[in-house]
């Protein structure tokens, strides 16, 4: 049993597989096209993005799912300052970073949920 549990933990988390990156392209897919979704709250002097007029009829309202997503990350926001930044002149630099903080917490994310979807099918002996 001791043996089992050491070899459990000593599996790298980390380390990229198919699997995981299929899923971390979902997470993106999702974190792009709710972005440009959320153009339906501004002020509409730009025109609406591609994919927001490609999938907004589409019935999926990706932008609450980006933001459920994310959830967990606004701490983060508010320590950093990370919205008042977009909102000055560091604006690039800020955004940058918003999305950099986004692709790694949504890498690690598909990391929990391969490993996640890996136990669930070893207890329900899918091998």
């Amino acid at each position: 049993m001791k043996n089992k549990l050491l070899n459990l933990y000593n599996r790298p988390f980390l380390k990229p597989n198919l699997t995981k990156l299929i899923v971390w392209t979902i997470f993106i897919f999702i974190m792009i096209v709710g972005y440009s979704m959320t153009w339906a709250f501004g002020d509409h002097s730009t025109p609406e993005p591609f994919l927001s007029q490609i999938l907004g009829g589409a019935g999926v309202p990706f932008w609450v799912i980006w933001s459920f997503l994310t959830l967990p990350l606004t701490p983060l926001w508010l320590a950093t300052g990370v919205f008042t930044l977009i909102n000055d002149s560091l604006w690039v630099l800020s955004s940058g970073l918003y999305v950099l903080i986004q692709l790694i917490y949504f890498y690690l994310l598909a990391c929990f949920f391969t490993l996640m979807l890996k136990k669930l099918k070893q207890t329900l002996h899918f091998s």
